[in-house]
């Protein structure tokens, strides 16, 4: 039998990604982490904004990678590693600023496989993206 702990907490997770470069970079952060569920927020950064002056895309992906692997978490070992394997994004509408708000759901998980969808709203309550992503599990002991 397993002593491990079964999932991250939400305490856990959260300061994972306050200490993460990339994560403070974003401005990423973790606002709800339910079992298979996860919650994050990004506020506009002049920085993320590509030629024209919008949210690059690059951030919103990265924005949307982050919701999925912090569900995923509240679901797997505490010494587990998580990847992404294969990641899809729809945009609907451009990001002029404002904050953004992320919701992903893991929709299946296996014990080395998980599929999680995640979709982004702007402070308007619209839809700005889509995304699916396929993460490996691994099992580190």
């Amino acid at each position: 039998m397993s002593t491990r702990q079964k999932g991250r907490s939400f305490k856990l997770v959260k300061d994972a990604f306050n200490k993460s470069p990339y994560s403070r970079l974003l401005g990423i952060e973790v606002l709800d982490m339910k079992k298979g569920e996860s919650r994050i927020r990004m506020a506009f950064k002049q920085k993320l904004t590509d030629l024209n002056g919008m949210v690059d895309q690059g951030a919103i992906a990265s924005l949307a990678d982050s919701c999925v692997t912090a569900a995923l978490l509240s679901l797997v070992e505490s010494s587990d590693r998580i990847t992404t394997i294969e990641f899809k994004i729809n945009f609907f509408i451009l990001v002029l600023g404002g904050e953004l708000t992320a919701r992903a759901k893991i929709l299946r998980k296996d014990p080395e496989i998980a599929v999680g969808v995640v979709e982004i709203i702007n402070e308007d309550g619209e839809l700005v993206s889509k995304a699916m992503a396929t993460c490996r599990i691994e099992r580190v002991d």
